[in-house]
């Protein structure tokens, strides 16, 4: 009986550490659902919910005028829309909102913040048109818009199956066409960074109308090893060529990203003090 009291509090330490993004533990990069920001169309370099708590780390790059990101709804809950009516065959044109935190408190070592959990709460609204992109990275290039070195790439492609790329694209299990026109999903992912190689991420996809599970993917190789990221990307730019439309291609609800300890870490501190507690009872 002892036993089965002391496995459960091991499991109740745990998830309470892991789970909770209150914890003194962990640290929150990122998080917003966008109502505190202007309703409009946002000029290139715009800060997208400027002034707002824990909401201004967002910024609009657009390469081209045709491009549109914007905010959209007279009062909460607003979106944050995009809208791809230039061909994006170069990769300076840009339509993207990034992310520039605070990522201080990430590790990628074995030990401290070396886990990134995160959602976003999406809707896509074209069908057959444009694609999407969620990179997390370290930015290496000049415009500071495409991380470099990228740890994850989730692509939601215009036919409507969700990929994660490294150096190839990786299908989610049941991800074919599993993202549909005007339905609310919520994509869960996560990056284990305690490796000194090789990092790897995962995702699922749910169905935020049905609360099912459409989409998974296992964890793979992350494209870059090692890297410590330092912002989180949302791209709208037309992830296959020629597939552009004036009209409002995608919308993003919500956005949260934590950084926490890896939950081997975790539990075996956990199982450390309690042992240290049933010695002391003893």
């Amino acid at each position: 009986m002892r036993m089965r009291h002391f496995a459960a509090a091991i499991a109740m330490a745990c998830a309470g550490v892991v789970f909770s993004s209150s914890t003194a533990s962990a640290a929150l990069p990122v998080q917003t659902d966008f109502s505190s920001a202007t309703t409009g169309s946002l000029a290139n370099n715009a800060v997208i919910n400027s002034g707002g708590v824990n909401t201004d780390d967002f910024t609009a790059t657009k390469g081209d005028a045709g491009n549109t990101i914007a905010i959209v709804g007279a009062s909460a809950p607003k979106v944050l829309q995009f809208t791809n009516a230039v061909n994006n065959s170069t990769l300076n044109v840009a339509n993207r909102a990034n992310t520039n935190a605070a990522w201080s408190s990430v590790s990628t070592d074995a030990t401290g913040n070396n886990m990134i959990t995160g959602s976003v709460e999406f809707v896509r609204l074209q069908a057959s048109k444009t694609g999407f992109r969620f990179f997390l990275g370290a930015i290496q290039d000049s415009t500071g818009g495409t991380p470099g070195a990228q740890l994850m790439v989730i692509e939601v492609q215009s036919s409507g199956t969700i990929i994660g790329r490294n150096s190839s694209p990786v299908t989610a299990t049941n991800g074919t066409n599993a993202v549909a026109v005007n339905v609310p999903y919520r994509l869960d992912f996560t990056i284990d960074m305690s490796s000194a190689t090789t990092d790897t991420f995962g995702f699922s996809l749910t169905n935020l109308n049905t609360s099912s599970v459409v989409a998974t993917l296992n964890p793979i190789p992350a494209r870059g090893g090692n890297v410590l990221p330092d912002r989180f990307v949302l791209d709208g730019r037309a992830v296959d060529s020629g597939l552009i439309d004036s009209n409002p291609s995608f919308q993003i609800n919500s956005v949260v990203v934590n950084a926490v300890p890896e939950p081997t870490s975790l539990a075996t501190l956990a199982l450390g003090g309690l042992v240290a507690l049933r010695r002391r009872r003893a």
